[in-house]
């Protein structure tokens, strides 16, 4: 599926999924290089569920990068109803350096010396002319972060994330002296970048209930390494399209709030 692999089926930089469709409908001929001359070839037929399984593991994998209406999918599963027959395919796009997303590299995205992860990756896109996929921005933003070209600010939700959750990771450039420096002209305080490995994962409700059973061993783990665990639990209620109805939402937080009186659905009465 990636570019230049197979003949004839990328005859520009982005083609739509019903192009790859068709070439794989058994009636497309290429012509194949061998040596000296060049010979024709049929493309085998292959079914439309193949040819979608193909598509959606080429752009899971991180292969192909899919546009379809607002939708910018690469390295993670395609939503029910994006990939259709208008849906572009596009080569990955390329890393970005952790410099361009620096406040005079992307003025766009900083307010007051702070810029959100959601205001990075739209003027990024504004920048490249085509919405960029997550995974591209926040390869960059962790680039930037490990780099110490950037910290997270005072207040800012955890990182890594997933895209919902873009708006609350807050960044801003270090505003402290280098390391070994006087401590002098700071213009504020230094928020120290987090130690810490981070594992993130969309969990079905039966893996909920298997990563409660591996909690012990954690935690055996934990006080063998002298390393401790934190669990940032983030539930979402609704497909993104609509709204699940305030009574529905009521009757959630009834149920989240036996676990903990803090954990409650966000907009609900």
């Amino acid at each position: 599926m990636a570019p230049k692999q197979l003949p004839g089926l990328w005859s520009a930089d982005e083609i739509t999924a019903d192009a790859v469709a068709r070439y794989f409908s058994g009636s497309t001929v290429v012509q194949v290089e061998r040596e000296g001359y060049q010979e024709p070839m049929r493309i085998p037929k292959a079914g439309q569920a193949v040819v979608e399984k193909a598509v959606r593991l080429a752009v899971e994998s991180g292969t192909l990068w899919l546009l379809s209406g607002p939708a910018s999918i690469l390295g993670e599963l395609i939503p029910a109803g994006v990939l259709n027959a208008a849906a572009k395919l596009c080569p990955a796009p390329d890393p970005i350096a952790p410099a361009e997303i620096l406040p005079a590299n992307l003025p766009g995205a900083w307010q007051d010396g702070v810029a959100s992860a959601l205001a990075v990756a739209t003027a990024l896109s504004v920048k490249a002319g085509k919405t960029l996929p997550w995974k591209t921005v926040r390869d960059v933003i962790t680039a930037a972060l490990q780099a110490r070209f950037l910290v997270l600010d005072q207040g800012s939700g955890a990182w890594p994330c997933d895209f919902p959750a873009a708006q609350f990771v807050k960044l801003r450039v270090p505003t402290g002296p280098p390391a070994g420096g006087s401590g002098r002209g700071r213009a504020g305080p230094e928020v120290p970048a987090l130690k810490v490995l981070v594992a993130s994962a969309e969990l079905e409700p039966s893996e909920i209930q298997e990563l409660g059973d591996v909690i012990p061993d954690l935690l055996k783990l934990k006080a063998k390494a002298n390393a401790p665990f934190r669990f940032h639990v983030r539930i979402e209620m609704g497909d993104g399209k609509t709204l699940p109805s305030p009574e529905a939402a009521k009757e959630a937080n009834k149920i989240l709030k036996k676990v903990k009186d803090a954990l409650q659905l966000g907009g609900a009465e």
